[in-house]
């Protein structure tokens, strides 16, 4: 596998994984017998509500119920890289649509949106001790600007 360390910016280079989201990981997988006293992991009989509902505005007017199991892991602090379920679910639904390239090499992060993915991303490439080059088209989001400016780049227009 190629190694791509010289992409990576100076800030992201010198962190560190976070022991509780490590601990998080392993929890998620730790038996059911386990009574984990840390990773902030409450006691889902003590949480306030028993179900959610979601109607949809499709044909059928249907409604979403989360309840139970699924709602006590809902509310309960998640590894950082998402609800597992989920994650799965999106790297099938990936493969299926778009059958990348080395996708078994790959992997997908889950943002709470697109100016989120962006700067996460520009934060992760970008350094602001280090000149940097961006190539853009002419018209660019207005947002990707609003987070790149700060690392003074060079753009290059096309």
């Amino acid at each position: 596998m190629p190694n791509y360390d010289r992409f990576i910016g100076s800030i992201s280079a010198r962190r560190e994984p976070y022991l509780i989201c490590e601990l998080a990981k392993k929890l998620a997988s730790a038996s059911k017998e386990m009574i984990p006293l840390s990773a902030g992991m409450p006691n889902a009989e003590l949480f306030p509500f028993m179900e959610a509902k979601i109607k949809l505005k499709d044909e059928k007017n249907t409604t979403l119920t989360i309840e139970g199991a699924k709602m006590n892991k809902a509310l309960q602090y998640l590894p950082t890289q998402g609800l597992p379920e989920l994650v799965e679910t999106i790297k099938k639904l990936q493969l299926y649509a778009h059958n990348p390239p080395n996708w078994e090499n790959s992997d997908i992060v889950i943002t709470s949106g697109s100016q989120d993915g962006l700067c996460k991303s520009f934060e992760m490439l970008l350094s602001s001790d280090t000149p940097c080059g961006l190539i853009l088209e002419e018209f660019v989001y207005s947002g990707m600007l609003a987070i790149t400016n700060p690392y003074s780049p060079n753009y290059t227009i096309v």
